[in-house]
């Protein structure tokens, strides 16, 4: 084989430029397709960050429209089942709901609050029962035992316990006793229960 004649010299150089073509690509067209790659996973997994965004974006949104109902329920919540006994709240509740009934505050016989107690819980149990903080299972709610007594005429009684079950304070009646003796006149004994709940909070994030 003359290595000198045209035809292997033209293959040889052939040859030589194929090779050199490949060595191009792996030296330089194959890791600029790596970075590309790279590239193109990291344009996608941004994509997916931004969309993640766009979507907890619109709940917030959603979330802060609804905010002024949420509250308005939370006021209600707050005032149905209150994180104290306030007892002051509680009779000026009373009063206000004998003066829509027209009943004066002088014929307010009785406005008696218990003590509150948990729901659930028996107050003469040994100091062992007692509800441990850790313990989710045991309510938080308090019952008060409270006993309200009203003198006036039979419309007035009614309206008066109407209006006590309207008031903003949850009250569960128990009993309502109506008597007339014919002396002082009609006298209404009401005994129910308000609650006492934990001050409502936001769930943890």
């Amino acid at each position: 084989m003359n290595l000198k004649s045209a035809p292997v010299t033209i293959l040889l150089g052939s040859v030589a430029l194929v090779l050199l073509v490949a060595l191009g690509w792996m030296a330089l067209i194959s890791p600029a397709l790596g970075a590309i790659g790279e590239t193109g996973d990291a344009r996608a997994a941004a994509q997916d960050r931004a969309d993640s965004a766009t979507a907890e974006l619109t709940r917030l949104r959603g979330q802060q429209a609804n905010l002024p109902k949420t509250e308005k329920q939370a006021d209600r919540l707050n005032a149905m089942w209150p994180a104290t006994a306030d007892q002051p709240a509680f009779f000026g509740q009373v009063a206000d709901a004998a003066s829509a009934a027209g009943i004066s505050l002088d014929d307010l016989t009785v406005l008696s609050p218990g003590v509150p107690a948990l729901v659930g819980v028996d107050p003469n149990a040994p100091d062992t029962a007692a509800p441990k903080p850790e313990d989710a299972s045991v309510s938080d709610i308090a019952a008060q035992e409270v006993t309200i007594g009203a003198k006036g005429d039979y419309e007035s009684l009614a309206k008066f316990m109407a209006a006590l079950e309207q008031m903003p304070r949850a009250l569960l009646v128990s009993t309502a006793t109506y008597e007339d003796d014919g002396g002082e006149g009609p006298v209404l004994t009401v005994v129910g229960k308000t609650f006492v709940a934990p001050p409502l909070t936001p769930p943890a994030s």
